[in-house]
């Protein structure tokens, strides 16, 4: 009985050891990609970027022991640091953005993606896009 038992739990102990890892368990976001902004969802309202229009863009750098962002926000470059955590949870600094104005459209995306971003609460990362999950919506990239 006890011989039984014990390889039933060695069997249990070797098929855990078998499963297949979910790939965004161990997504770290990789440095020095651009990513272009292609939708920005807030709650009942989302804001897709026509074709032909320049979209917001996000590059993470290695600064140190720590990370930095930097990007393009409609009109204006920004840039400041980004905290990470294993669990895809992240915060960012508060930015510091050049200070040009724009046509209104361009000058309201730049207002509402730095606001989101601000509001950055974690991250998924499949493949070449990144969905930056804030507290109101969400922030969708494609790698350039």
């Amino acid at each position: 009985m006890k011989t039984t038992a014990m390889a039933c739990c060695l069997v249990a102990l070797s098929l855990l050891g078998c499963r297949s890892a979910d790939p965004a368990d161990s997504a770290a976001l990789p440095l020095g990609i651009d990513w272009s902004l292609a939708t920005m969802i807030t709650g009942d309202d989302s804001m897709t970027i026509a074709p032909g229009e320049e979209p917001p863009t996000l590059r993470f750098t290695s600064e140190g022991e720590g990370m930095s962002v930097s990007g393009f926000s409609g009109v204006n470059r920004y840039s400041g640091t980004c905290t990470v955590a294993e669990d895809r949870l992240m915060t960012f600094s508060p930015l510091a953005a050049t200070r040009m104005a724009g046509p209104p459209g361009a000058m309201d995306l730049e207002v509402r993606f730095l606001a989101h971003l601000q509001g950055a609460r974690s991250y998924v990362l499949a493949g070449e896009e990144l969905s930056i999950l804030t507290r109101t919506g969400s922030l969708e990239f494609r790698a350039d």
